[in-house]
């Protein structure tokens, strides 16, 4: 494992997250229909969500699952963007901007439903 370019500081969710599965170099070559560079929050969504369409995916991670920003956040959902509702309206047009604001406002039970059709062991409150 190569040592971090920078320091960073400690995460809290290393220390208290279960210790991510066993993971070596990729020392072979290897297939896939789509490679999905970084272990973090989006690359893992995005690995997932294509393995469960059938499609063949390698995940690449440098260090662990979860070790750059994913794992160094404050661990909260909060769905929004930068602009409000009517301000998307107004930049994208009546159907893009509504269209946008439905996809934001849906990405927490995103997030809290894949928890739960996974069975995923991670300590969760939805109170908002």
């Amino acid at each position: 494992m190569q040592p971090a370019p920078f320091p960073l500081s400690p995460s809290l969710w290393a220390a208290t997250a279960a210790p991510p599965p066993p993971t070596g170099p990729l020392d072979a070559s290897a297939q896939a229909d789509v490679a999905v560079i970084g272990g973090g929050y989006a690359g893992l969504s995005t690995a997932l969500h294509l393995a469960e369409r059938g499609v063949k995916v390698v995940l690449l991670e440098a260090r662990e699952i979860g070790f750059g920003g994913s794992g160094r956040n404050g661990g909260q959902v909060i769905p929004g963007l930068k602009y409000d509702p009517d301000d998307l309206i107004s930049m994208f047009g009546p159907e893009r901007g509504e269209r946008l604001t439905r996809f934001a406002g849906a990405t927490a039970d995103v997030v809290f439903d894949l928890i739960e059709r996974h069975a995923m062991d991670v300590p969760r409150v939805r109170a908002g």
